[in-house]
């Protein structure tokens, strides 16, 4: 049987232990954070229904129950009741990572010309 005490909901939890109730204070400065982390000064009514949402959250799922297992016996392939899947060719004769590479290497090509375009000017 498990012995822990659930923490109400609404409620902070630091190491399983509750430290009070949600204060208005702590809504707002979570808000202030999420606001500054999308690049606003101010927090909008969104910001404080998200920090609202993220700090009423409640804690992590319980963990799975454990479910017995058939025995396997080793050697043994299972049965399997599906069918081969048909093989697909792709359509192009491109390979991705080759057309990746070349696009890669145009770039680096332009990047060049443009720096020593840059370097005739200033001499």
């Amino acid at each position: 049987m498990d012995k822990r005490n659930p923490v109400s909901e609404g409620r902070i939890v630091i190491s399983e232990r509750g430290i009070g109730e949600i204060s208005d204070s702590e809504i707002e400065r979570r808000a202030r954070e999420i606001a500054l982390a999308d690049g606003r000064a101010e927090a909008t009514d969104a910001d404080l229904a998200r920090a609202r949402e993220a700090l009423e959250a409640p804690g992590p799922p319980p963990p799975p129950e454990e479910v017995e297992m058939e025995p396997y016996e080793w050697g043994v392939p299972p049965n399997s009741s599906g069918s081969s899947a048909t093989r697909l060719i792709p359509e192009d004769e491109d390979n991705p990572g080759e057309k990746l590479i070349q696009e890669g290497l145009e770039e680096a090509d332009h990047d060049q010309r443009v720096a020593a375009s840059k370097n005739v000017g200033e001499e």
